[in-house]
């Protein structure tokens, strides 16, 4: 059991009987109630689950924060919420963020962007959404496939005053064993000083059944060479994660990899960075 404090910066709970989530069609295997209680972390002690939004239909954004706000105050573990907000209708953006600081514990929002067309993000409407979000001073989960990161080193340049946190370490094709111009990319992407990086959702990325530590484990060291520990967050992405493997093997391969590193980094990447960057303690 390791000794640092851990926060689990990327969970998803949901409940289809309450809202509708289509692509889950496509996943029967975890098609079913999520919840805080149901995490089997292989016995390891999480402290903290950030829970990020489900990509519930257009219209229910709200509908799924009152709910995981009641996650929230039912499980202290809950700590925040990073909520759906369609930042490609402005109007619509500042009005869901106005009614989510109404309701408390939203610490960060996203917009899945990873089967967005071409040039989305360079759209207008687009960019004043991502206006609307540098006023409000949420962080920005970035959620793209590896070819998209180079819209996000364009946006972190254009809006500097946003914090962007990249889910995923930018969803590399590991299954084919790509790795440029992922690290490339990368590597350009972190010198960008307002954008943090999940170490998550990469045995997803993998062949499900035959990923080995030994494929994964170079594109969790380059995520933390380049970002650096004190940009870089452990995240389960449970339940997708049991699609490939359990909670438990999950973290102990990020523990693995990052027991090189001293005390105080070991703890940024285990939990400092996320309760810095979604304001988890104050």
């Amino acid at each position: 059991m390791p000794s640092e404090r851990i926060v689990d910066s990327h969970v998803h709970f949901f409940d289809p009987a309450l809202l509708h989530y289509d692509w889950l069609d496509s996943v029967p295997a975890i098609k079913r109630r999520s919840l805080p209680a149901d995490v089997d972390t292989g016995g390891y002690r999480v402290d903290g689950f950030v829970v990020v939004e489900n990509d519930a239909r257009t219209g229910e954004a709200v509908a799924e924060v009152r709910w995981l706000a009641g996650l929230c105050r039912d499980d202290p573990r809950v700590a925040g919420i990073v909520a759906r907000v369609d930042l490609e209708d402005a109007e619509a953006s500042r009005a869901t963020l106005d009614a989510f600081s109404g309701i408390g514990a939203v610490v960060g929002v996203r917009r899945l962007l990873q089967d967005a067309p071409a040039g989305f993000t360079d759209l207008v409407a687009f960019r004043a959404g991502m206006a609307a979000l540098s006023e409000s001073r949420l962080p920005f989960d970035t959620c793209v496939r590896h070819w998209q990161l180079g819209d996000v080193d364009r946006l972190a340049a254009d809006f500097p005053d946003v914090t962007f946190v990249l889910d995923h370490v930018g969803k590399p094709d590991i299954r084919a064993g790509l790795a440029e111009p992922w690290r490339s990319d990368i590597a350009s992407l972190a010198k960008r000083p307002n954008v943090f990086c999940k170490l998550s959702g990469l045995t997803t990325e993998a062949d499900h059944e035959s990923w080995t530590e030994e494929q994964i484990r170079p594109y969790l060291l380059h995520a933390i060479d380049a970002f650096g520990p004190s940009r870089c967050m452990y995240g389960s992405d449970w339940p997708v994660v049991t699609l490939a493997t359990t909670y438990g093997r999950w973290l102990e391969l990020v523990l693995d990899v990052v027991s090189d590193l001293s005390t105080a980094e070991r703890g940024s990447v285990l939990s400092t960075t996320a309760a810095a960057v979604y304001g988890l303690d104050r």
